[in-house]
């Protein structure tokens, strides 16, 4: 028998949850968000940006390990949760909330 807790499960398991990655789901998240650039720009590219570069990040708008602490896995590893950024300052500015988006 297997018990699963979907909705609300921080209500009921007052642990927080484990924040490790799952490497298969974030993988299928990453790949999702680069067809998305491609569908949309034809190449990769920075979203913010618009800079095409091989070093490319997917970056959380609600941060992965806040969702999995709060048993979230679907927000976690949702491609709609992530964005195409540049590693350095843009990338950086967005975790730290130095940017917004309207």
């Amino acid at each position: 028998m297997e018990i699963r807790l979907v909705d609300q499960a921080n209500k009921y398991i007052p642990e927080p949850g484990n924040t490790k990655r799952d490497s298969y789901r974030f993988g299928l998240m990453k790949k999702a968000v680069f067809e998305e650039s491609e569908r949309l720009y034809g190449k990769d590219v920075c979203w913010l940006t618009k800079k095409e570069s091989m070093g490319l990040v997917v970056s959380h708008i609600y941060a992965s390990a806040e969702a999995l602490r709060n048993y979230d896995n679907d927000t976690a590893y949702d491609p709609n949760n992530a964005l195409l950024l540049l590693p350095g300052n843009p990338d950086q500015f967005f975790d730290k909330c130095k940017m917004t988006f309207d």
